[in-house]
């Protein structure tokens, strides 16, 4: 706790974390150690998960310079229980025509599950899957990277952060 008093100079700065689950877990889970000096502290921090950064600090500056196509948008758990999963799909749509699969729920990820029980995504994607594999899409962006990669594990499609995609249709167009 000290150190992201540290870090964001004293609750100045936002602290932005680029997993959901991640963010998901410091929002809901205040440290029970935590002294009362400490936790005024730790209620002073502003914690924000990328999407919620992208969405109020950057996109509104930010100058989309190339359709990314057609975009597959997974909102994971965590998005859900934060409730951005609509900015997750109102960014994407920013790059192009974002749409969220049919089947689109949890991934079974479940942060390092994916590497150790495979068959947990492969069982909690099968909708998903059927529907991607049903439509023609381009890219495919979700809020968490252990999600992103369960997804492309399974699927065979390339997960990108929704941050990754912003950057890449933000790209500026160099001419010789």
């Amino acid at each position: 706790m000290r150190d992201l008093w540290q870090w964001s100079d004293e609750g100045a700065l936002p602290i932005i974390v680029d997993a959901a689950s991640c963010t998901h877990g410091l929002l809901d889970n205040v440290p029970e150690e935590l002294s009362d000096a400490e936790l005024k502290l730790w209620n002073q921090l502003r914690i924000m998960d990328v999407v919620e950064w992208l969405r109020d600090e950057v996109a509104p500056h930010l100058p989309i310079v190339h359709s990314m196509g057609r975009i597959a948008v997974h909102p994971t758990c965590s998005t859900h229980h934060m409730g951005i999963s609509d900015d997750l799909v109102a960014l994407a749509g920013l790059c192009g025509e974002a749409k969220v699969p049919e089947g689109a729920m949890c991934c079974g990820s479940a942060g390092d599950r994916v590497m150790l029980h495979p068959e947990l995504v492969e069982s909690a994607t099968r909708e998903e899957r059927a529907s991607l594999e049903a439509e023609d899409f381009d890219a495919f962006v979700s809020d968490n990277r252990t999600c992103e990669m369960g997804l492309e594990m399974i699927s065979g499609k390339a997960y990108d952060s929704i941050a990754v995609l912003l950057e890449r249709a933000s790209r500026p167009v160099v001419t010789p």
